[in-house]
């Protein structure tokens, strides 16, 4: 049996192709998503649904094993997890019940923004420089502004801000610390300028098996700026400039990290034809729409691939060759207020070159102003005959929802 922490339902679906028997930990938070994947799939895609307060910690998780009765030498084979809060749970459970896992060190190296910007500085992959910082009495030191402060484990760009001088530090700490009393310790880099890659796939034994390099815009300047976040998987042939630098950036970051069985989402800049400069990066599946427009490139499912090295189970069948046509997603863009209305899932799907859309936001639901990647009004992946091409019809889509979303301020709270 597998032991599988945070609800996903093409992770749930690429288990039941590989006949794999899991054990899968979710929390409330996932709850209502995963009734509705019962209600429409019928039987969950797993023998042993456990519900627990946090999927994430590993008092939650041990407890609900041992209720279930998996907590007996044996009982569990192997642990996984594609959420990257729960990665240190998964591999201190992995060696506390002897189970196929990463490696505690391994995990937090995949984790940790600070330490992992070590390891790779040493291994003499270019990134920012950064210290650790204690928001209740920030100090930058030797870092040029601007400064990217970012909690040390997270994702999403959430809780993340940029600061151009002392004074917004000492600000940006201030309302930091005053939203999460708990969370003092950040990271400070510094803000590197250009555009932003992902750099998505898979490592086995140590080579790659697959990289699939998305461009896009920077998405902190994105939020920033209320933009429209969105990305371009690139063509290895069209782009093979982009591919022949991507490939050794890569394996020497997960080199450095010690990443030789997995899969991997990281996060690069390059300024102009510069060098790859490492963010941050995580032992997991890309967020939002990114696996799915990476199968639709690649004709590769990370997920299944995930769960398959996992188990410890071989490949079985050579990737195809990659979609010629330009694939990627664009998030629509968000009108703050009480949405009035907006155009339906179905709707979107129906205009040219979209494959897939989900809205989010309804007649009714207040919608904030954007403050990170989470704040959209739903999901969109296109296709076209380039890149170029693609990159139009994905601004014709946006700009198409926001004049159809109408919206009315929302109420404001009384003051106390």
């Amino acid at each position: 049996m597998i032991l599988v922490l945070g609800f996903n339902v093409d992770a749930l679906a690429a288990a039941r192709r590989l006949g794999l028997d899991v054990a899968l930990v979710y929390t409330d938070v996932d709850a209502p998503n995963f009734l509705v994947a019962v209600r429409h799939h019928g039987t969950p895609d797993c023998r042993l649904p456990l519900l627990s307060n946090a999927h994430a910690d590993p008092t939650e998780v041990a407890g609900a094993l041992a209720r279930a009765g998996l907590l007996a030498p044996g009982a569990i084979e192997a642990v996984y997890t594609g959420d990257e809060a729960s990665m240190v749970t998964a591999a201190a459970l992995a060696a506390a019940v002897d189970a196929r896992g990463m490696p505690l060190a391994r995990a937090i190296a995949l984790r940790d923004k600070a330490h992992q910007k070590d390891l790779v500085r040493a291994a003499g992959v270019p990134v920012a420089a950064h210290r650790v910082l204690d928001l209740a009495a920030p100090d930058a030191g030797p870092l040029r502004y601007p400064l990217v402060l970012k909690p040390l484990a997270e994702a999403s760009a959430t809780g993340t801000v940029v600061v151009d001088g002392p004074a917004a530090l000492d600000a940006a700490a201030r309302d930091l610390l005053a939203a999460e009393p708990k969370r003092r310790v950040y990271v400070a880099e510094e803000f590197v300028h250009g555009e932003e890659f992902h750099l998505d796939g898979y490592v086995e034994g140590g080579e790659l098996g697959l990289l699939s390099v998305t461009h896009q815009a920077n998405i902190l300047t994105t939020v920033r700026e209320r933009g429209v976040h969105r990305g371009v998987v690139l063509d290895p042939e069209r782009q093979r400039d982009v591919y022949a630098l991507a490939r050794p950036f890569t394996q020497a970051s997960l080199c450095a990290l010690g990443l030789t069985d997995g899969l991997f989402h990281l996060e690069a800049f390059r300024d102009g034809d510069g060098p790859f400069v490492f963010g941050e990066c995580g032992a997991r599946p890309g967020g939002f729409l990114i696996p799915r427009v990476v199968e639709h490139k690649f004709g590769v499912d990370v997920h299944e691939e995930g769960l398959r090295m996992a188990a410890g189970l071989p490949r079985t069948a050579p990737a195809p060759a990659p979609r010629r046509e330009a694939v990627g997603y664009t998030h629509l863009p968000l009108t703050p207020g009480r949405i009035v209305s907006a155009p339906s899932s179905e709707e979107v799907m129906a205009l040219p070159g979209v494959l897939f859309a989900h809205v989010t936001v309804g007649t009714g639901s207040v919608a904030r102003a954007r403050h990170d990647s989470n704040d959209r009004a739903g999901d969109v992946i296109a296709q076209a005959a380039d890149e170029e091409e693609l990159r139009a019809t994905m601004s014709e889509v946006a700009a198409w929802f926001a004049a159809r979303t109408e919206a009315l301020p929302a109420p404001q709270p009384e003051p106390v």
